[in-house]
């Protein structure tokens, strides 16, 4: 039921995961990632208050599902799903667990940029930098986010920085 769940959610089909899920949580409750599987499901159907209760009950059955890398990965998923809401309320938890993840500031900044929200995109980028001021990367970003609010000057500086630090940001 719990695999059948998997591939009803990769499809999208929510409400069958949901279904296939209860299943499984029937037949072993004792068992963190049937919740914690359920929670996503029901995150991408909007319903918050059934989502935290499963991940309440997940994390309250395995100590793994209330981690900042758990939060980073249902972050990145909703990341790469476009879902740049969800996207930053996980990573956002990710940052809460462990204030120091510096892909998880890097990944929220970039799903407020998808929201054209450039100032905090940029605070993020600010502190992924701030954690990590050698990777090119976060400049290139940022520099995206301030070339999007007319910052011309730092763009450029941001790209030049990035430039400096990986050849492949010199084209």
């Amino acid at each position: 039921y719990a695999y059948r769940g998997d591939s009803y959610d990769q499809l999208g089909q929510y409400q069958e995961a949901i279904q296939d899920y209860d299943t499984a949580i029937q037949l072993d409750p004792y068992y963190a990632d049937y919740y914690g599987v359920r929670a996503l499901a029901y995150r991408n159907l909007g319903q918050d208050a059934e989502a935290d209760a499963d991940d309440a009950k997940a994390c309250s059955l395995d100590s793994l599902w209330c981690t900042a890398s758990f939060y980073y990965d249902n972050g990145m998923e909703f990341h790469y799903a476009e879902n740049w809401s969800m996207a930053i309320e996980q990573l956002t938890l990710a940052i809460l667990e462990d204030p120091e993840f510096e892909d998880a500031y890097a990944y929220r900044g970039d799903s407020y940029d998808q929201l054209g929200q450039y100032q905090q995109a940029i605070q993020d980028y600010d502190k992924a930098l701030q954690l990590d001021p050698y990777y090119a990367d976060y400049y290139g970003v940022r520099a995206v986010a301030y070339r999007n609010l007319g910052q011309y000057a730092k763009a450029d500086a941001d790209d030049a920085k990035a430039c400096s630090l990986d050849s492949l940001w010199c084209t």
